[in-house]
């Protein structure tokens, strides 16, 4: 068995499973991000580094900018020279990513791991790369932080590593979207089913409520006792 090497964490930013599902607003979504919390620590483990995980319990800061940032000089702090920060939303991230960002970080080179959405779903970077103050201005959860990013860590390297782009889910059409492209795992597809079987449930339930009550008001000209409601939907 390998010996860990304690000065290289993977540090995994990410919510409670739970916590997860409220903020992307997936119904049923809690089993999915169980599984992906879960596989995202499987596939950390496949390497030498030591694993940290930082979930909303032990994130500080009032906005995303200042958790991931506080989280970074956090574990800096613990005595790590490297730190690879992953998050648990995208399904493709493995092992191979990640052993490929420690043997750059080893070389002293920063790592990003571009999201097709414009963020980043892996950032591998050492102390001298790390400013906190900068960090924490970045413009977060929006399209343009990978390029924000990439261009803050060139200022000071001659280059950037930069991995293949990867889809995250963040919605329902993520889902679908990874359901007919990406996964040839069963289990994973069975769990994304599961969740938009109850996403479309809601979707007609709420439709069919909102053109039932609108044609009621419509169509009832007559006493309330002998009106006839009109459904949409035979």
């Amino acid at each position: 068995m390998s010996k860990q090497q304690p000065k290289i964490a993977i540090l995994i930013f990410a919510n409670s499973s739970k916590r997860e599902a409220e903020h992307k607003f997936l119904g049923k979504g809690q089993e999915l991000f169980d599984y992906l919390n879960k596989k995202i620590v499987f596939e950390a483990s496949k390497t030498n580094a030591q694993i940290c995980i930082c979930n909303e319990t032990h994130q500080i800061g009032a906005t995303f900018g200042q958790r991931f940032t506080n989280a970074l000089e956090h574990t800096f702090a613990k005595g790590f020279h490297n730190i690879i920060v992953v998050g648990n939303d995208s399904p493709n991230l493995n092992a191979s990513h990640l052993q490929k960002a420690i043997d750059h970080l080893q070389n002293d080179l920063p790592v990003l791991g571009p999201s097709i959405d414009g963020g980043i779903y892996l950032l591998a970077i050492n102390r001298k790369h790390f400013n906190k103050r900068s960090f924490a201005t970045l413009p977060w959860k929006t399209p343009e932080l990978f390029g924000a990013l990439k261009k803050t860590l060139e200022k000071n390297e001659h280059s950037v590593l930069q991995l293949a782009y990867l889809k995250d889910i963040d919605s329902e059409n993520d889902l679908t979207y990874f359901l007919n492209r990406y996964s040839t795992n069963n289990f994973l597809k069975y769990l994304i089913n599961k969740i938009l079987l109850v996403l479309r449930k809601s979707f007609y339930n709420t439709s069919y409520r909102h053109k039932y009550q609108y044609t009621s008001v419509l169509y009832n000209k007559g006493s309330p006792k002998t009106s006839r409601r009109t459904p949409i939907f035979s």
